[in-house]
């Protein structure tokens, strides 16, 4: 069986969106300070490998720190690229 639990996290300018694939929840979370703290306090012991953290225009960095500060394995990518895709054009 595997025992790695899967989180993914997509971060708006006002929000982070969690996504446990393990355990089949989501939730909401403020992309403030104080809302990335309660995330991280919840993931913690979870352990989760890795968060898998949406790369937005340099917004997701203040989440992407404190995971660093807090020992927590992420990884941080385009949207397509985790999915394995390309985006559109219209040329």
């Amino acid at each position: 069986m595997n025992s790695q639990h899967f989180v993914g996290i997509d971060v708006s300018l006002t929000a982070l969106d969690v996504g446990s694939y393990a355990a089949g929840t989501t939730a909401t979370h403020r992309n403030t300070d104080e809302g990335i703290r309660a995330l991280l306090r919840r993931l913690q012991p979870q352990t989760p490998t890795p968060i898998d953290c949406e790369a937005t225009s340099g917004i997701e960095r203040p989440f992407v720190i404190a995971c660093v500060e807090a020992g927590l394995p992420r990884t941080k990518q385009p949207w397509c690229k985790a999915l394995a895709t390309e985006v559109p054009t219209t040329n």
